[in-house]
């Protein structure tokens, strides 16, 4: 599974790019990224305790929440983009 990072959670995890081991719930992934990866990293993905998370989630091109959230399924090929979410006014 690819696993792509962007603006400054690619300096947070440590790379832009990984690939990690087949994970079966965004849920899952997230928690291995976090293990693998370091506060830095875990601290910005959402979580079940995290409902603030900096970071955006989307798989192949849609946002998790929309997939079934920390539940939504993964399958081999998937390709998960993790982004600063975006504010402003």
């Amino acid at each position: 599974m690819q696993i792509e990072f962007l603006s400054y959670l690619r300096d947070a995890a440590g790379s832009d790019c990984l690939e990690v081991p087949a994970a079966t719930t965004v849920g899952e992934l997230l928690r291995v990224l976090g293990e693998r990866c370091g506060p830095g990293l875990a601290g910005k993905l959402p979580s079940a305790g995290n409902g603030a998370a900096e970071a955006a989630v989307m798989v192949n091109g849609r946002h998790f929440s929309r997939l079934g959230g920390l539940d939504a399924p993964l399958v081999e090929g998937d390709v998960v983009r993790i982004f600063p979410v975006v504010e402003g006014g």
